[in-house]
């Protein structure tokens, strides 16, 4: 633990080192982004994750916190969360914490370090701020964030969609077989072609998988595809991971795939609203959005 002062005016107390994600929640809640604090109670971040802290306290109350965690193979590191209470703001106390966390990253062999946000945040610009005061590089838009009602969305265009080319079928995901699932991560493991982009895994966040709306496509009896869902509250559906493989029939089959998840949220839910995002660079599938889904 290292005390700091990252300010003339206040003295604060800097304390750096590693806690169980559940410890941060108890002493930190409340300076705990929303979106990563959603991820701690609904434990898709498990309570005895280590997380690396950098936490600021002034006469005994928290009062800043940076949060972070190295990724698989401790090369690369992710800021979860970076936050400062209003009446401590503008001292510099941010830049400090960041600056904390990132010493404690580099120590665990963590070269390169990254942090995602959505331009719609309430303090982008100060947060901004504190990256450019840090010497990070500019940020830049990497995915699109899509939203929609049911009552805009079931007048698209796309729910017409329902005729697979001969040789396709569609299942409903949880018919998965454990032969398939197996042959699924083993074409990923070898990165065969065909593989699957890590973002587009169907097997991500399996606690919340909508059943009802989660389908897959079958080829010739072999998997080809599918379109995962997940519940990520009471009235929001997430379209997670819709992934085909190569084929001359792709963009058919994808329509396919996404209207019956579409068709099924509408019919077999009380789930009002839907969201998915779509890497920039993904050109092909931003036009068919913007073509059958707005």
């Amino acid at each position: 633990m290292n005390p700091a002062n990252p300010s003339d005016a206040v003295e604060y107390q800097l304390y750096t080192g590693t806690m169980a994600a559940a410890e941060v929640a108890q002493k930190f809640g409340g300076l705990i982004a929303a979106r990563f604090r959603r991820h701690l109670a609904d434990g898709r971040v498990p309570a005895d994750r280590p997380l690396l802290t950098a936490g600021a306290t002034h006469e005994g109350m928290p009062v800043g916190l940076a949060l972070g965690a190295p990724q698989a193979n401790c090369e690369r590191a992710a800021v979860h969360s970076l936050g400062v209470v209003p009446n401590h703001r503008r001292r510099g106390l941010g830049a400090a914490l960041l600056g904390a966390l990132e010493r404690n990253l580099r120590q665990q062999g963590t070269s390169t370090v990254q942090a995602s946000y959505r331009s719609s945040i309430e303090h982008r610009a100060a947060l901004e701020r504190i990256l450019e005061r840090r010497a990070w590089d500019a940020p830049r838009a990497v995915r699109r964030l899509y939203r929609s009602s049911l009552g805009t969305i079931r007048h698209a265009p796309l729910l017409k969609a329902n005729a697979l080319p001969k040789g396709f079928s569609l299942f409903d995901w949880r018919d998965l077989t454990p032969d398939e699932r197996d042959a699924i991560r083993r074409r990923q493991d070898s990165d065969l072609t065909g593989a699957h982009p890590e973002a587009l895994d169907p097997f991500q966040l399996p606690d919340r998988v909508e059943e009802r709306c989660s389908i897959g496509v079958r080829r010739d009896g072999r998997i080809a595809g599918w379109m995962i869902v997940h519940r990520l509250r009471e009235d929001v559906m997430q379209y997670t991971s819709l992934f085909v493989q190569p084929t001359v029939h792709r963009h058919q089959v994808a329509s396919v795939l996404l209207a019956e998840a579409i068709r099924r949220q509408i019919h077999r839910t009380d789930a009002s609203r839907g969201v998915w995002m779509v890497d920039l660079a993904n050109a092909s599938i931003l036009r068919f959005i913007d073509r059958h889904l707005r």
